[in-house]
């Protein structure tokens, strides 16, 4: 019995000394991340709904400075996009370009940008380490792109119907991700709250051409709202009384229904967009 217990104890400082170990690679990898105070770099952000094996792609190239006063904080951040879309930030205001049908919004930050670039990343896996390190887990290194990557997953949740895991791909002479993966599995229950079906969600990103610090790099004061954009047209809402504005939709079975062919009838339209996770199931819902 002493003999086990002795061996059970050197398993456990050796196991305790490896996590440990891990740890400290980690968060000196994030302290590099952290050192860099401006980054070029290009992104493919992948998706895949709970409905579809298929995932959809989004290419795009993005710029980011941090402050130099403000802790955690930025003074640039402009994400442009292969859709036709352009974001920049100066920390606290947004100002969203439409290159498709030139027009623009202007809106508050929002706290987690600059939303999936190595800064957010950092942070992230910084207050992961904080809150609990026993979510990390070391996987094998891996090379991708002929980097050579540190692998590791912030396990956050997992149970029989549900998981949330987070893996992290940084590159080992820079810290900078090269790839991350959320994972998010749960299940859908019907009214009376058996469960009916598991479904799954997968968020990928594949990072490549970083440029660190730069010499050239844009200016806050270089964007400006271009001269032949117009603001963003906003709807009003409708006020209880008003009259339906008229509409024609296909339904499921190809036949044109208008808001005419309905009138006299209790009506519930429901606004949705197909690629949106929450839109989907609440549609799967009303099936069930």
């Amino acid at each position: 019995m002493k003999i086990h217990s002795y061996c059970f104890i050197v398993l456990f400082l050796i196991l305790g000394s490896n996590v440990n170990a891990q740890i400290n690679i980690v968060n000196d990898l994030v302290g590099k991340i952290d050192s860099y105070y401006k980054l070029d770099y290009k992104q493919i952000c992948k998706q895949k709904s709970p409905f579809s094996d298929d995932f959809s792609s989004i290419y795009i190239k993005s710029s980011v400075a941090k402050s130099p006063v403000k802790k955690d904080g930025f003074e640039l951040f402009v994400m442009d996009e292969a859709r036709g879309f352009k974001y920049i930030s100066n920390g606290s205001i947004r100002m969203d370009l439409n290159e498709k049908d030139k027009t623009y919004k202007i809106k508050n930050n929002s706290e987690d940008e600059p939303y999936q670039s190595p800064y957010y990343w950092a942070d992230f896996m910084k207050k992961q380490l904080k809150f609990s390190t026993k979510k990390l887990i070391s996987l094998p290194d891996t090379i991708i792109n002929t980097v050579n990557c540190l692998h590791i997953e912030f396990l956050l949740k997992d149970s029989v119907n549900s998981r949330l895991s987070y893996d992290i791909c940084l590159n080992k002479k820079t810290g900078l991700p090269v790839y991350t993966k959320q994972f998010i599995k749960g299940s859908v229950s019907k009214v009376d709250f058996t469960i009916s079906e598991i479904l799954t969600m997968i968020n990928e990103n594949n990072y490549s051409n970083y440029n660190i610090n730069p010499t050239i790099f844009p200016k806050i004061a270089d964007f400006k709202i271009p001269v032949d954009y117009s603001i963003e047209k906003k709807i009003s809402p409708l006020k209880p009384g008003d009259k339906i504005p008229e509409w024609k939709l296909q339904d499921l079975c190809g036949k044109t229904v208008s808001n005419k062919d309905l009138e006299g009838s209790l009506v519930l339209i429901d606004f949705s967009y197909n690629e949106c996770a929450g839109c989907a199931l609440s549609i799967f819902q009303y099936r069930l």
